[in-house]
This record gives structure tokens, C-alpha cells and sequence, in this order.
């Protein structure tokens, strides 16, 4: 017994499998074999007693009236019998009885065995795999083992990380034997059994976990992290917002001298990261994110969550970043659709608007703006149109291959026309290069005859009151 308490013992610190479920395990294989041997295992009990590091396997047998007849030992015995083993049973009681695993045989002990590893086996790798997604969504850190197909093996002690190519910084570079953190995504069992930790090093996560980390007040919540984007090995910016007065979010991120953050950009292998702080007025928030550019102008529809930016044209690149980047992290970490343009560019599409409504007026064009719940309808740019019904297609003389084009294409409303581009016309209506520059010269020519006969009639005497108001 003693050598068999301390198998038990040796088991639960190699495997890390608690003494009770090792003696689960043993019962278990005990019942598999008087299965084996005699087919059927319906009646049999396990007792599991932890204090003693001991278990019983039972026969659960139902005690017969005196005289009758046992239809089937397996399952019943004797009132005569079970009394020679406790005097005090009786008819119509169950009675427990040991079973003696030496006379199963070999054969059945071999099952035993077998069923025993199993078991054991399938308990090892419950533990290990419920272990670590406890831990999905938290950093760990491991030795690099090898890399295969560029995938990177890292040990995490009972289980094995794998960190996929895609979830790799071009500024990853580790070695045999280098530390590695990583961000736990999730924890899968293969084929062979074997708990497979996925890691990654790109996930924005990551980031936040490493604040964490590395700042005091954002592991305890003083600073809150509003929005976090991220290029992996390019570049990160980090929107960060506290309610106490008295706590600069930006400063403690940064810390004495950039001590702080230089740790997690050394983590990163030196990729560059922007603090930012948060502000409720997305203007303010907005001209933030893209510093050091100096914006002129900031345009904003709240409902829809679009901006226009307007800066010097001196200052565009430095606005948009290589390859459009610091305007792509802009808009992801605030949550944004940004649209970033020169002071020239701006007046362009101001002046098209202008253009635009003047077509409207000289076509008949009124607005009305549509209504939805929970919209205020002067930030909506769904438009519904009242059409001056005595202007049609048909009164743009143009050719009939161009018209038949129009109407097959669905412009068949003259209003749909009103500063349309080429480009659309060519895609959407199958007209030639030439057919759409064509269409567009006759709306441009329509909208000035209409806009220079307004201007030619005579004009009404002016009302005493409109003038005051203007003034």
C-alpha cells in the first residue's frame, strides 16, 4: 500500500494531475477489466477515498427474498449470503461487495493498463488546455525554440506557443534561446493530443496589454484607452483619456524622460508609437492625431462620422503619412471617415457645391430632406428631389446612341445628370470615353444658358424687408 501511495504521489507532481483524479482513473480501468471479463459493467461503483489514497471498485447486487430463486448472480444475491457478510440486510436492499482485480486475468489487466493511460492522458490535456484559456487575452512570455515554414515554436513550459507568420512583426527577429512575449489568441488540441497555444505579436491587443504592463494607471484604470491602431512593425497610435483632473494620460504613458513608453518600444523593436489624448470634441481630437501637421480647417458630420481636413499644401504629406499611413491610423483609432485635403483642393469642392446647387435652382430642382428617426435632418445628405417635370432627357438634343445609352443605363431623370462624372458614365451606362465628356460639356453649356437668362431678366423692385434682413 505505501508503495502504491507514493506511484500516486510521483504521478501527481510528473503529470501535475491532482491525486483524485489519478485515483479516478485507477477505478476507472478496474471497471473497464470486469467489463472485458464479464461483459457488463451496468452494476459496477467506484468509491474514490482521498484522505486514504485508496479506491474500491463494487458490485451493486439487490438482496432477494428468502426462497427465491437468483435469476442472476451479477445482479442479486441471496438474503442467506448477504447476511453472512452484514447480519442486519434485508429482502429488497442493495448491498455493495468489493471486487478482487487479480482474478480478471491478463488479459483484462492489460486493459486495464491501457484504459488507465488513457485516461490518464485525456486528463493531462483537459487540465493543460483549460490552464491556458484562462489565459487568452494575456501576454506570456516564452523560450523561442525553432522556426519551420516561418512559423515560430516557442516552449511556454506545459505547452507548446505557435506563432504563425501572420501574426509576426517585419521587426521580429528572435533567435534560439530569446524571451518572447506574445498575446494569447486561443488554445486548441490536435491530433496527436497535444495542447497548441496561438500566439500573436500583432494583434492591437497586444498593445493595450503591454500598457498595461508597463503603466501603473492603466492597469488599475486611471487612464482609460479609448482607440488603439496599428501597422504592425510601422507604426501605432494610441488614443488615452482619464476623468481625474489631476492625471496627465499622455505624460504617465510617456513617463520621466520617455521611460516608460521606450519600453514598449524596445518590445516592438523599435516601432514608433503616438500617444494621444482624448477629447469629446472630435475636432480637438482629430487635430490631435495629426500632429505635427498643421490643419487650417476641420469639418465635421457627426451622424455619419466623416471629416474633412484641410491643411497647407506644404503640409500634406507630413497630414497623410507614407503611403497614406498616419491618415489610415487616424481614422481607425478615432473611429473616423477622414478625408484630407490642400487649401486649393477644398475651394475646388466648394466651388463644385456651388456649382451644384445653381444647377439644381436652374433645373427646378428643390431639396427636401429626408427624414429618419433619430436623425436631425440637416446633417442628412439623402435627397429627395422635386423635379420641374417641363425639362426631361430628351431636351438635351443629344445623339440617339448616347440617349438610348442613358435610359438602358438608368439616366433617365435629367437630375441624375447635375454634376455627374465621366467616369461613372463610362461604367455605369457603357458610354465611350468621348460619349461622357460629351454628355458632361452639354449639362455644363445647359446649366450656364439657364444661369445667364435669370441673370438677364428684370428683377423685381426690392422688398423694403428682404433688405434688412440681408443687412
Amino acid at each position: 500500500m505505501k508503495a502504491y501511495v507514493e506511484l500516486v504521489k510521483q504521478l501527481e507532481a510528473q503529470k501535475g494531475i491532482p491525486a483524485v483524479k489519478i485515483l479516478e482513473a485507477i477505478g476507472e480501468s478496474i471497471k473497464s477489466a470486469y467489463k472485458k471479463t464479464f461483459f457488463d459493467d451496468e452494476n459496477v461503483k467506484i468509491k474514490v477515498d482521498e484522505e486514504k489514497m485508496s479506491v474500491g471498485v463494487y458490485l451493486v447486487k439487490e438482496i432477494l427474498d428468502e426462497g427465491e430463486r437468483n435469476p442472476d448472480p451479477k445482479f442479486y444475491i441471496s438474503l442467506k449470503d448477504a447476511q453472512l457478510q452484514d447480519f442486519e440486510a434485508k429482502s429488497g436492499d442493495f448491498m455493495e461487495i468489493e471486487i478482487d482485480p487479480t482474478a480478471f486475468g491478463l488479459r483484462s489487466a492489460q486493459v486495464a493498463k491501457s484504459k488507465f493511460n488513457d485516461y490518464l492522458i485525456r486528463t493531462e490535456v483537459a487540465i493543460i488546455e483549460g490552464e491556458y484559456k484562462t489565459k487568452v487575452g494575456e501576454i506570456i512570455g516564452g523560450d523561442f525554440q525553432r522556426r519551420q515554414k516561418g512559423t515560430i515554436y516557442i516552449n511556454l513550459g506545459k505547452a507548446e506557443g505557435i506563432l504563425p507568420v501572420r501574426e509576426q512583426s517585419p521587426r521580429d527577429k528572435f533567435g534560439i534561446g530569446d524571451r518572447v512575449k506574445c498575446y494569447i489568441k486561443d488554445v486548441k488540441v490536435d491530433k496527436k493530443k497535444e495542447v497548441k497555444v496561438i500566439l500573436s505579436r500583432t494583434d492591437v491587443n497586444f498593445i493595450k496589454k503591454l500598457f498595461e504592463q508597463e503603466i501603473p494607471e492603466v492597469y488599475d484604470k486611471t487612464i482609460e484607452i479609448k482607440g488603439v491602431a496599428r501597422e504592425p512593425g510601422k507604426k501605432t497610435k494610441i488614443i488615452v483619456h482619464t476623468k481625474k483632473m489631476n492625471v496627465d494620460p499622455v505624460g504617465a504613458c510617456v513617463g520621466m524622460k520617455g521611460v516608460r513608453i521606450q519600453s514598449i518600444v524596445q518590445e516592438l523593436n523599435g516601432e514608433m508609437i503616438d500617444v494621444v489624448r482624448w477629447s469629446d470634441n472630435p475636432k480637438t481630437l482629430l487635430a490631435s492625431l495629426f500632429k505635427p501637421a498643421e490643419i487650417l480647417y476641420i469639418s465635421t458630420n457627426e451622424a455619419e462620422h466623416r471629416a474633412t481636413i484641410v491643411v497647407k499644401s506644404d503640409q500634406l504629406s507630413l497630414a497623410i503619412g507614407k503611403n497614406g499611413l498616419n491618415a489610415k491610423l487616424a481614422a481607425k483609432a478615432s473611429g473616423w471617415s477622414i478625408d484630407i485635403k490642400t487649401e486649393d483642393q477644398f475651394e475646388d469642392v466648394r466651388k463644385q457645391e456651388e456649382a451644384r446647387l445653381k444647377a439644381e435652382e436652374a433645373l427646378g430642382i428643390t431639396r427636401k430632406p429626408v427624414e429618419k428617426p433619430g436623425v436631425p435632418a440637416k446633417v442628412e445628405e439623402e435627397i429627395e428631389y422635386e423635379i420641374d417635370e417641363s425639362y426631361t432627357l430628351k431636351d438635351l438634343a443629344l445623339p440617339d446612341t448616347i440617349y438610348n445609352k442613358l435610359i438602358k443605363g438608368s439616366y433617365e431623370k435629367i437630375e441624375k445628370l447635375i454634376d455627374i462624372d465621366e467616369s461613372e458614365l463610362v461604367d455605369k451606362a457603357g458610354l465611350t470615353v468621348k460619349q461622357a465628356q460629351k454628355v458632361v460639356s452639354v449639362m455644363k453649356e445647359l446649366v450656364e444658358v439657364e444661369e445667364s437668362t435669370e441673370e438677364e431678366e428684370t428683377p423685381a423692385k426690392p422688398n423694403p424687408k428682404d433688405e434688412e434682413k440681408k443687412k
